[in-house]
């Protein structure tokens, strides 16, 4: 086999089983988790809480920002426990306790609309985010059947795909309904009361495992990293992947305007970003094999175009973070249904929590620094190169991992199919 082949082959961060039944169609819990995906999302107070805190309840700007730090923290240090719940008692409870702390944030922030409210509601909301982010894909995956299973890679994408809807309506509704703060909040109470009916309807899963004889959960899943090369290349890659992500998203409204975007098609730039997103998790899952094998590939190549947008004006420059960001969704997309695939069943939501806690302690580090490096308040700079060097650190790390390893399958190890 040709080294160059090779290379790409082996770093692969864990090629997902290939689609053995390409016409089986989507079972109806697949069918339900969509559903709850688009409600869990379409929070019409998203686009203008920010605004809120200040309008309504006079918080200063540096409140807000200690609002939305003390948000980060609470979600970050809640993530792993959050996980090891899940995994030891029930996935769906846990899921219902997110959606029920989502709900109760909200009335929290209708009902006191000063600081202490605002910081009440975002521990909550902190909270419950870490109770959902490691427990969804868990109880999808193993509500599936084994011949389920084998397009798990799709279904996930297409849930992913759903979420992405949810923010573009959410925005359009709030649009539509304006900065009626006690409106937006008595809405986004609604849709979380439908959003918790759904998750409460959700079956239970049968698969649960009797742990009391095997090592703590959390054990479980550090050896689960350690010990299969293929999981530990998925994770990394994923952290790395996610972390860039994020950070893109948290600056991508001032990067637009500050490489020459009028400030009226900032909004428009967004909702097209969800729209594209949404489309291209619906139909990647056709590209699924190619998008294991070669990650570091078109990483580094959809890298170039976007370097070399720097220098191509300012509809080069948007249109150069627009596609590299749709790039970036995709292989977080693809990377994530992959942990489900490879993770142990009894730390299956504990390895996704801990990916969940890897990549916001990354994103945050990078969002930090992007700040720090600014200059003059321009973000264009840090923002670019900090993108420069994750997606290096990337296929690095891929290299790293064939040379460290002689051989990765491209099938979970027994243990885990299950």
């Amino acid at each position: 086999m040709p080294l160059f082949r090779k290379i790409f082959l082996a770093t692969t961060f864990g090629s997902f089983r290939p689609n053995k039944s390409p016409g089986l169609s989507l079972p109806p819990i697949a069918k339900r988790m969509f559903l709850l995906a688009f409600m869990t999302e379409f929070i019409v107070i998203y686009p203008f809480y920010v605004i809120m805190f200040g309008q309504r309840g006079h918080v200063s700007a540096a409140g807000v920002g200690a609002l939305l730090a003390i948000w980060m923290v609470a979600s970050v240090i809640a993530e792993v426990p959050t996980g090891i719940i899940a995994d030891k008692f029930s996935k769906k409870w846990a899921l219902v306790i997110g959606q029920a702390l989502q709900l109760a944030t909200f009335t929290v922030w209708l009902v006191v609309p000063n600081f202490l409210g605002y910081l009440a509601g975002f521990l909550l909301w902190g909270v419950g985010e870490a109770f959902l982010s490691g427990a969804s894909q868990a109880y999808l995956y193993e509500s599936l059947s084994d011949a389920h299973r084998t397009i798990f890679g799709k279904i996930y994408a297409r849930s992913s795909a759903f979420t992405m809807l949810a923010y573009f309506a959410g925005s359009l509704t709030a649009f539509a309904i304006g900065p009626r703060y006690t409106i937006l909040l008595l809405a986004s109470m609604a849709v979380s009361v439908v959003s918790l009916g759904i998750t409460l309807s959700l079956p239970t899963t049968h698969r649960q495992v009797q742990i009391e004889l095997r090592p703590t959960i959390l054990s479980s899943a550090f050896k689960a990293v350690r010990t299969h090369p293929v999981l530990r290349h998925i994770l990394v890659g994923a952290v790395i992947i996610q972390g860039l992500m994020s950070m893109l998203g948290e600056y991508l409204p001032q990067y637009y305007q500050q490489v020459g975007a009028p400030l009226h098609a900032v909004p428009l730039l967004i909702a097209a970003g969800s729209i594209s997103a949404a489309g291209l998790y619906w139909w990647m899952h056709h590209a699924e094999t190619q998008i294991s094998r070669y990650q570091p590939l078109i990483a580094s190549g959809f890298l170039c175009l976007f370097v070399a947008s720097f220098w191509a004006g300012t509809v080069g420059a948007v249109m150069g973070m627009f596609v590299f960001t749709r790039v970036l969704r995709m292989l977080s997309v693809h990377n994530e249904s992959q942990i489900q695939h490879h993770a142990p069943r009894e730390a299956r939501a504990t390895v996704g929590s801990l990916y969940a806690f890897a990549g916001k302690i990354l994103s945050a580090g990078a969002v930090s620094l992007v700040g720090v490096f600014a200059v003059e308040g321009k973000i264009v700079i840090p923002l670019r190169w900090s993108s420069v060097i994750g997606i290096m650190a990337f296929v690095l790390v891929s290299l790293y991992f064939f040379a460290t390893s002689r051989k990765t399958s491209s099938h979970p190890p027994s243990r885990t199919a299950s």
